[in-house]
């Protein structure tokens, strides 16, 4: 992300090869009438990468449900450098597999799973033809002590790239939900 600018320098010769009494233009005379008329310069502006995540509109759940996540990086059209999306799953989440990434991102990778995070490291990726790219995944609410009624479970997701400049970015984004627990009605 950042501002561009593109600088071109014209030199020319009239014939093609060296041909004697040809004319040419290049930098290495000074002509007084040259000023700045062979260079133009065009700047040009690209937004930065944004981050987005969802569960669907998910706001409570229970023991045993399965969580569909999505997660949306929009980028400029290109290649974006050291790109590495890391999903950090909070305690009482676990991963539930069927992963999948859009097709308008190369390469095509699954993540890779270290304790909680599933990480998806892209290296250079190529973005196209569209500019937002989505990657998905189910995670389980577990059975596990400390998943009672009231309990916030938030789910972080972290996007770190290199800008041109190599200087390492970042962006983040989460969704999270309430656990409850189901009333239990007995009848006879």
């Amino acid at each position: 992300d950042g501002t561009f600018t593109n600088t071109v320098d014209a030199d020319w010769s009239s014939a093609d090869g060296i041909v004697a009494n040809e004319r040419t233009y290049n930098d290495v005379t000074a002509y007084a009438y040259d000023a700045s008329q062979d260079t133009a310069t065009a700047a040009f502006t690209t937004g930065g990468l944004t981050l987005s995540k969802t569960d669907g509109g998910v706001t409570s759940a229970t023991i045993g449900t399965i969580i569909r996540y999505t997660v949306t990086l929009t980028a400029p059209l290109g290649t974006v450098r050291n790109l590495v999306v890391t999903d950090s799953l909070p305690t009482g989440l676990a991963y539930a597999g069927n992963a999948s990434l859009g097709a308008n991102i190369s390469p095509q990778i699954a993540p890779n799973q270290s304790g909680q995070n599933l990480i998806w490291n892209f290296g250079s990726a190529v973005i196209t033809p569209t500019n937002a790219v989505t990657l998905a995944f189910d995670a389980l609410v577990s059975n596990t002590a400390s998943n009672v009624s009231g309990v916030v479970r938030t789910n972080y997701v972290t996007l770190t790239h290199s800008a041109v400049t190599g200087t390492l970015r970042t962006r983040t984004a989460n969704d999270g939900f309430t656990i409850t627990e189901p009333i239990e009605v007995i009848s006879k």
